[in-house]
């Protein structure tokens, strides 16, 4: 029995709902929606499915596999689908590269084999020939053959061939823009010319209605050529009575870490709003960490996560200690000048220790995140200030 070991990592944010949960899924293969399997799951708003699931039932060939996750608000993700080829019974799953292809448009009949000595990994360098093409955009195929005369799936990049003459230093002159598929309606603009451009316009979408839209933006260099367009999804929801919004708070989590992980911070309300802060990733285990962060708006809603991959490394030490006299903020004030982070992770712990005859005076907002230590010694002296908000 052939099975799909099949790993996805889903977030679910609902814009306009503020945090929501995902309570179950389902999946068909092909077009069997009929058919399709359900399954629940324990209410979670970050979900890994790690599974096996048969295709016992499939015939031999390429297939596709289609996902898609249930809220607690019954409605439904869009649907994650993904093409794999099951391989007739019998074939070793221990396969090594012996051949490649490569072709250009549709000229498959022209496209070279190349055969290699037999490799479970290939790394292709390799200069291709472009000189029978003509000037513009063309499409480039690669798949590779395995000791089983079974052919991968093929690989299609756009390349575009430009004159000769374009050998110079190039530039950005002008950015486009449009929604959907209202090319008709793109909007031109002239850009100093740079090869590098940040775009902060504010782009108007009253024209719009309600719901999800796709944003559409390319850029032309200095001798007219355009970039490939870049795509993004956004949603716009019905207008509730804030006709500018802002940001009014942040908050960051790693990894798969729970709602009591989460460090919230609110911010004076502001549009645009650029984060720039230092964050202490001690408590990671070492090696590659993802974080994930989201703003909130006037209205409480949350916006879709960014999510990165950082890597962290192991750290010498996991307490700061205050030495001096004065205030928090003065790093001399601290041992060998190591701060704390203002938002102290659960494994690290700050100890007041100030000079004999002084104190320490919390001129700072610091936070102490869940399991994080604050002491104060016997005999010292720890000046707050401002409130004290004890979460």
């Amino acid at each position: 029995m052939r099975k799909i070991f099949f790993i996805t990592f889903l977030f679910f944010h609902s814009v306009g709902w503020g945090q929501n949960t995902i309570r179950s899924y389902e999946y068909w293969f092909d077009g069997s929606f009929a058919v399709r399997q359900q399954q629940s799951v324990t209410p979670i708003a970050q979900y890994s499915l790690n599974t096996s699931i048969s295709a016992a039932s499939l015939t031999q060939g390429l297939h596709s596999f289609n996902l898609r996750f249930k809220d607690d608000s019954a409605r439904f993700s869009s649907t994650i689908t993904q093409f794999f080829y099951k391989v007739a019974a019998g074939i070793s799953s221990t396969t090594s590269i012996n051949a490649y292809q490569y072709w250009f448009d549709n000229n498959f009949a022209g496209s070279p084999l190349q055969t290699v000595t037999e490799t479970g990994i290939l790394n292709l360098e390799l200069a291709v020939s472009a000189a029978a093409l003509t000037n513009g955009l063309h499409l480039f195929h690669l798949r590779f053959r395995d000791n089983s005369n079974q052919w991968s799936s093929t690989l299609s990049q756009f390349v575009y061939k430009s004159t000769a003459a374009v050998t110079a230093n190039n530039a950005m002159s002008k950015m486009q823009y449009w929604f959907d598929d209202h090319f008709d309606s793109a909007v031109s603009k002239a850009i100093a010319v740079q090869p590098i451009v940040s775009v902060t316009d504010l782009l108007s979408t009253t024209s719009l209605p309600d719901g999800l839209h796709t944003l559409h933006l390319r850029f032309a260099d200095t001798i007219g050529q355009w970039s490939s367009t870049l795509s993004q999804f956004f949603y716009k929801s019905a207008a509730i009575g804030v006709t500018t919004n802002v940001v009014s708070g942040y908050r960051y989590w790693y990894n798969n870490e729970d709602a009591t992980k989460m460090v919230i911070h609110s911010t004076p309300p502001q549009n645009p709003f650029l984060l720039n802060i230092n964050i202490d990733m001690g408590c990671l285990t070492v090696g590659e960490n993802r974080i994930h962060l989201q703003f909130k708006d006037a209205n409480g809603f949350w916006s879709s996560a960014l999510t990165d991959t950082v890597t962290t490394s192991a750290v010498p030490s996991i307490i700061y200690r205050f030495i001096g006299n004065g205030n928090w903020s003065n790093a001399a004030n601290w041992q060998n000048n190591a701060m704390p982070a203002l938002d102290l992770p659960g494994c690290k712990e700050i100890i007041i220790d100030n000079a004999v005859g002084g104190q320490c005076i919390l001129d700072v907002p610091q936070n102490l995140l869940k399991n994080a230590k604050l002491t104060v010694l016997t005999g010292k002296h720890l000046v707050i200030p401002q409130n004290l908000e004890i979460q």
